[in-house]
């Protein structure tokens, strides 16, 4: 067999740069796919006309799709409905996550701000 000859260290450090390759090629691949993810997102938005797309700089300018996410917890939450099933729907599996964007009625923070104005 060929690794008879070979010492056991330098069999780990073989497999070691062998494994650190791998992991390189990987972490690369990853990386690419989210581009590429991130480039097609971008493209489906222009083409949707909620942005701008510069395919040559690969960069974008407009509505983004967390943009919905929150615009569908305010509308939710001025429709009356529960807070629990508005976080069923968003996503959000904590009470404290859900309140972190400030959801409210644009009604009460009118309201909010009549008060304090002389």
């Amino acid at each position: 067999m060929y690794f008879k000859n070979i010492r056991i260290g330098d069999r780990l450090n073989a497999f070691r740069e062998w494994r650190e390759s791998l992991d390189r090629v990987v972490e690369y691949r990853q990386e690419t796919l989210a581009k590429e993810i991130a480039f097609r997102k971008m493209k489906a938005m222009n083409k949707l006309k909620l942005g701008m797309f510069d395919p040559k700089t690969r960069s974008y300018r407009g509505a983004q799709l967390h943009d919905f996410r929150r615009t569908a917890a305010s509308n939710m939450n001025a429709k009356g409905i529960q807070e629990g099933k508005a976080m069923t729907v968003t996503g959000h599996k904590t009470n404290s996550m859900y309140k972190r964007y400030g959801i409210e009625e644009l009604d009460s923070q009118r309201d909010a701000l009549d008060a304090v104005t002389v």
